[in-house]
């Protein structure tokens, strides 16, 4: 039996006809139906910028056709595990389930008259990857909910005059008012999400860590918790494709990490909390949150520019190095294809993870930024 034998054949956004795919086979034309969330691919599964340094910008929208395009691209499949636990979401700003959430929550009971218009912002588009541990239960709430608690806090007024110093790698600098509401917004919505899965499931045993990203105008906000990764890859004229991780893992390694976890009473053992969790910052988790483990994420809040941002679990770090996925990029963009590139890269790094020996769920998404070629938000599953 080969590795990839029992592998399920790719589920599309919409019902296809009756197919069986292997995981090099031919792929059907994908869908052009806007993609939602991962759920609805998988229907007998569980159910339940540069950094902002304070450059000035004005709250006012900008004109629609002067925006950058932003497309996202996504891929996953269980690889080995018997389970699929990922979950993602990939809404880009023409999703018509998406335009019509922003939409009711900015006229929700809860917002003030005055301020039930955001007119602070023109667009807004959404990605995330859930990676759930102990079962699916908590990353299939994050794939449904955590946008919702997002886009209601977006909708409130933006803060007016100076904003307070924020920590940034390299140093505390002001944030213009832009970067500060989407900043104190996500905050919030990953303090209230996960306050509403620890009241419903208190004895809860389910995990996820995660990471988003959300465009807000000519902004893009990365937010994560656990050790889901993002990387930014760019072409440069002189050297060609380069890529920088723009993220840092939260595992109890990390030496503010189990400061925080033992001032809370807990320990870390064999690079675990009490031995056994092996992130320090997650959603859910309740038994350990008494211990230090924290749902706080880590934020870093760029300009947008032509370029490539890649969201994906450990289960694609833990196969591929940064530079095999920015030549995969390279490789993909080079390449002419009726497909767009976009799509071919998401699905040529989870091959290229699972073929690398890649031992749990993996799931990429990718988001192209401002560059043509690049037209059709596209999920599958491999």
């Amino acid at each position: 039996m080969g590795l990839f034998d029992n592998l399920p054949p790719p589920v599309h956004t919409t019902p296809p006809a009756p197919t069986t795919c292997s995981l090099f086979g031919s792929l059907p034309p994908a869908s052009s139906q806007k993609r939602k969330t991962s759920s609805e691919l998988s229907p007998n599964e569980s159910k339940a910028k540069r950094p902002s340094n304070g450059a000035p910008c004005e709250l006012v929208p900008q004109q629609a056709n002067t925006l950058s395009s932003v497309r996202g691209h996504a891929c996953t499949c269980k690889g080995r595990r018997e389970y699929q636990q990922d979950r993602f979401v990939s809404f880009d700003e023409e999703c018509e389930e998406w335009a019509a959430l922003v939409k009711a929550s900015t006229k929700c009971a809860e917002v003030e008259p005055q301020s039930r218009t955001p007119s602070w912002f023109t667009r807004i588009a959404y990605y995330g990857v859930f990676d759930g541990h102990g079962g699916s239960l908590v990353s299939t709430f994050c794939e449904h909910h955590l946008h919702e608690h997002l886009v209601k806090l977006l909708s409130r007024p933006p803060p007016v005059g100076p904003t307070e110093p924020v920590e940034t790698r390299t140093g505390k600098r002001k944030e213009s008012p832009t970067a500060a509401t989407i900043r104190s917004c996500v905050l919030d919505a990953f303090k209230s999400c996960d306050g509403e899965i620890l009241s419903t499931w208190p004895e809860g045993r389910d995990g996820a860590v995660g990471i988003i990203a959300i465009v807000v105008d000519e902004w893009v906000c990365i937010a994560w918790v656990g050790d889901c990764k993002s990387v930014w890859c760019e072409k440069d004229e002189k050297s060609g494709w380069t890529a920088v991780c723009l993220t840092k893992d939260h595992v109890p390694t990390v030496w503010e990490e189990r400061r925080r976890i033992q001032k809370a009473g807990g320990h870390v053992k064999d690079g675990r909390v009490l031995g056994r969790l092996e992130v320090s910052r997650a959603f859910g988790d309740a038994r350990f949150k008494q211990y230090g483990v924290i749902s706080t994420p880590h934020i870093i809040i760029r300009p947008l520019s032509p370029g490539v941002l890649i969201l994906a679990c450990d289960g694609v770090w833990k196969a591929l190095t940064i530079d095999q996925v920015r030549n995969i990029v390279a490789d993909e963009i080079g390449r002419k294809d009726k497909v767009p590139w976009g799509e071919r890269v998401s699905e040529a790094v989870v091959k290229g993870a699972v073929v690398k020996g890649a031992d749990d769920n993996v799931t990429v998404i990718i988001i192209v930024i401002g560059m043509d070629g690049d037209e059709q938000n596209d999920s599958r599953q491999l």
